[in-house]
Formats: structure tokens, C-alpha cells, sequence
């Protein structure tokens, strides 16, 4: 049975009724809650809502030819994303389409688990954007272009000079996650 109102305000030490509703609406807001009007135990859990700990997966990558990036909300991954070391907030998931990357245990089907940022660090991995195409690959940078470079020695690295096309670091991969 869903507590009262009280009871919340109990549990959590607030003793507003109204500030409680207050928390409530914003958990309706974000589609976590179902409150049924004019009932004392009338809040019913969503099944399936995201939480402040999910980590959102916005569509697929490209591991091999660059694919064009389109960020589509796919779900939830539902895993605490301090598991990889950083808040949500920051966080994204993709899903693996491609072979190139399979060097790194990085296989067709995987979600990688993505740090939001603009910058990396020599020989990490990336998903960057090339125009409107979006890939994940080794970053290497270099006087005048930047390399990416897959793990698969079938794939050619990609040569990029930021002079001449659109360039822009996504993120730097910090997890791997299958289903097997």
C-alpha cells in the first residue's frame, strides 16, 4: 500500500504537507509518479521511469564508416552510472553498429557507456562528429589533423582536418556493455 502523505513527510523529516506535494508534482512531472486526485494513498510508482541514476541511450554509433549522427532517444540503460566513475548527468549511451573497434573487445551490439566532453587525451576512445557523422574511434591529434584510428586493421584510419571540415569531440567512451 503507498504511504500517505504524512508518512512521506515522516520518513523524509519534512514537515510541510505542502513541501511534500511540492516533491510529489515534480515527480509526476517527470513521469515517475501516477497521483490518483482525491485519495490519501493515491501515488502509484511508473514501471519503467527513468531515475536520476539511469543512463539515457541516444540511438547508435558507428563503429566503422561514420554513419549520420541523429540523437534519438532510445531508453534507459538502468545502471548506476557512478558504476563508470562519473554522475548521469554527464553520461550517454550508445548502441554498436559496426566491426571496427572489435580490437578493443568493442563488438556489433554493445552500448558504450559515454562521458559528455569536449576534449581527450591522446590514444583514447572517442565518438567524434565528422560534418553529421558520428563514429567511435582511437583519437590521435596531430600538428595540422587528427586521426582516428579504428582497432581493426581492416578500417583505414579517418583523416580529418578541422580547416576543412566540421570537427567536434562528443565524449569519451567509459564503459562497454553487453548482453551475452
Amino acid at each position: 500500500m503507498p504511504p500517505t502523505v504524512r508518512e512521506i513527510g515522516r520518513a523524509l523529516g519534512i514537515a510541510s504537507p505542502n513541501a511534500v506535494f511540492e516533491h510529489l508534482d515534480a515527480l509526476v512531472r517527470k513521469g515517475a509518479l501516477i497521483r490518483s486526485p482525491h485519495r490519501s494513498r493515491g501515488i502509484i510508482p511508473v514501471e519503467g521511469a527513468p531515475n536520476d541514476r539511469d543512463i539515457p541511450i541516444l540511438g547508435r554509433i558507428a563503429a566503422g564508416r561514420p554513419v549520420f549522427a541523429q540523437e534519438n532517444l532510445d531508453g534507459y540503460l538502468e545502471l548506476n552510472a557512478s558504476f563508470f566513475g562519473q554522475s548521469t548527468a554527464d553520461t550517454f549511451g550508445l548502441r554498436v553498429v559496426g566491426d571496427s573497434m572489435i580490437g578493443d573487445g568493442i563488438l556489433p551490439g554493445d552500448l558504450l557507456v559515454v562521458r559528455r566532453q569536449g576534449s581527450a587525451d591522446p590514444g583514447q576512445i572517442v565518438v567524434a562528429l565528422v560534418e553529421d557523422e558520428a563514429t567511435v574511434k582511437h583519437y590521435h591529434p596531430e600538428a595540422d589533423h587528427v586521426r582516428l584510428v579504428a582497432s581493426n586493421p581492416a578500417h583505414a584510419p579517418i583523416r580529418v582536418d578541422p580547416t576543412q571540415q566540421s570537427f567536434a569531440l562528443l565524449g569519451i567512451v567509459v564503459g562497454v556493455c553487453r548482453r551475452i
